[in-house]
């Protein structure tokens, strides 16, 4: 929007590709909107008179919007849900009467949950949200949690992270897992990767146990857990 707001036009390539990064943009929390330039279709439709109105969302009120959506209507929108629809109501004071307003919801929340968007919300769950799980027998597998740490998967732990200098802690299946391996692959970075919930560390409760003695090490039981020269970095 502010880009567009602006008013300062946009120099395009031939084939429609832009020159440079538009003078007036700057980073944002509202990721999959405005990249750094205006396209082309859009530099068009302001010349050709075709947007009416612009209406300006920060990115705490997207945000908030976006939680307010998921608490209250169940509806799971990633930052940018949140501020479409935050325009969407800003719209809607001033509208006429029995207007009709679409605002596009363009992706779920759950790519953003490593994201500002839910940086208050924590990892494991709350005493009241174990309440409300708790109050429906069988709605949740009973964990029996992780074992206590052992010397022996502690050693083992330290071992591998000091033999590879890149040495990524991982589950099975896990998207965020796969994107960090993907990444260091693109990079052509050379890594170890141990899946804690692989069928062969199964035996004696080996994976169990590794990951209690990583949760103890980095005070997180997220993954993955990412070790470079035996450093945690996240």
């Amino acid at each position: 929007a502010p880009m567009m707001y602006s008013e300062v036009p946009m120099q395009y390539h031939e084939d429609g590709s832009f020159v440079q990064t538009h003078p007036v943009w700057k980073p944002h929390p509202l990721q999959g909107w405005a990249p750094d330039f205006i396209p082309k279709l859009g530099s068009d439709a302001i010349a050709s008179g075709l947007i009416d109105d612009i209406v300006h969302v920060t990115g705490p009120q997207a945000m908030e919007t976006s939680i307010q959506l998921a608490q209250k209507e169940g509806i799971f929108t990633g930052t940018s849900g949140g501020g479409s629809l935050y325009c969407a109501i800003e719209f809607a004071k001033t509208a006429p009467k029995g207007s009709n307003i679409l605002a596009v919801l363009a992706d779920t929340g759950e790519r953003y949950l490593s994201t500002p968007l839910f940086a208050g919300v924590p990892a494991e769950m709350t005493p009241e949200e174990l309440a409300i799980s708790d109050s429906t027998p069988g709605a949740r597998p009973n964990f029996p949690g992780l074992p206590p740490v052992t010397e022996e998967a502690s050693q083992l732990v330290a071992k591998l992270n000091k033999e590879n200098s890149v040495m990524i802690w991982a589950i099975e299946g896990c998207p965020f897992c796969k994107a960090v391996c993907d990444l260091f692959d693109a990079a052509g970075v050379t890594y170890k990767r141990v899946d804690v919930d692989s069928f062969q560390l199964a035996k004696h409760n080996q994976g169990n146990q590794i990951r209690a003695a990583l949760a103890h090490e980095t005070k997180v039981t997220t993954f993955p857990k990412v070790f470079i020269k035996s450093k945690f970095e996240g």
